[in-house]
């Protein structure tokens, strides 16, 4: 997992506008910043047919707008049974919530309706902890 935290690391925006949170990465390997994934394919179809098209690199593109993909859980949970899973979402609450804490997103979407609580649970924790997304991006 260290792997996958550094490449997504890579893919950072300095200014994060719009956070995106999923469940985990997928226990197969297959992960958003490599690009081998069907949430990555279907996003960047939604990107082309709202005319968001360039000439540059779809993940880059992706980090240009200031968007970032984040997961709640850091480990993979896709294979895991339901009840294990909920629980791994719910310890990941505090880390998620920190993150959201040092991102200071505008908006955040949850990309998963099964996560949304949790997601949502976590932003109402730390997400007013001081600086507006907009004091923090220009700052930097």
């Amino acid at each position: 997992m260290i792997e996958v935290e550094a490449l997504r690391a890579s893919y950072r925006p300095q200014c994060i506008t719009t956070l995106f949170v999923g469940e985990s990465a997928p226990a197969s390997g297959a992960f958003f910043y490599r690009g081998n994934t069907s949430l990555k394919r279907h996003m960047e179809q939604a990107l082309a047919a709202s005319g968001l098209v360039g000439n540059s690199d779809f993940l880059e593109r992706f980090k240009s707008y200031g968007w970032y993909l984040d997961d709640l859980v850091l480990t993979p949970v896709d294979r895991l049974p339901r009840p294990e899973r909920r629980l791994q979402c719910e310890t990941a609450l505090e880390s998620l919530a920190t993150r959201i804490a040092d991102y200071q997103p505008q908006a955040i979407v949850s990309l998963m309706r099964g996560i949304e609580r949790f997601v949502n649970r976590a932003a109402r924790r730390k997400r007013c902890g001081g600086s507006s997304t907009a004091t923090k991006c220009r700052r930097q």
